[in-house]
This record gives C-alpha cells, structure tokens and sequence, in this order.
C-alpha cells in the first residue's frame, strides 16, 4: 500500500494574498502593568525633562542659547 501525503502548501499563498497580508493593527498605549519600577520611573522623567519652556525656544530663535539651555559666548552669538 502507498503512503499517504502528510503535507501540502499548494494555493495557501494565493489566497492569503488576495486580500492582501495585513501588517497587525498596534494597539493604542501597551499597558505599563507588570512592567519594571526602576524602568518606569525613569521613563517617567525622562519625557517629562523633554519639553523645554518657551522661554528657551525664542532664546534659541535669537542664537543666543544653545538647545541645553546653556547661554552661548558672545562670539558665537547671531548678528
């Protein structure tokens, strides 16, 4: 007696691709739950220390700062 086939492939790529493979939809904010403390808390301060006040950026504007916040030397300053 013959063995019988034990796997076949044939068409499955076709039809997958008829309505076309879709990349998996990201959910909107993967939860923090369970998630390491230390990690948290630094992430935490880090986007919070992000921002900058809008005093900085017209400062920026002007050339007289740097993107730090630090003031520049006046022979670097913008005329």
């Amino acid at each position: 007696m013959a063995k019988s086939k034990n796997h076949t492939n044939h068409n499955q790529n076709r039809k997958a691709h008829r309505n076309g493979i879709k990349r998996p939809s990201t959910g909107t904010k993967i939860s923090t739950k369970g998630m390491d403390a230390k990690f948290l808390r630094n992430q935490k301060f880090a986007k919070s220390g992000k921002s900058n006040p809008p005093t900085h950026k017209s400062q920026r504007a002007k050339g007289t700062v740097d993107h730090f916040g630090k003031a520049l030397p006046a022979s670097a300053v913008k005329k």
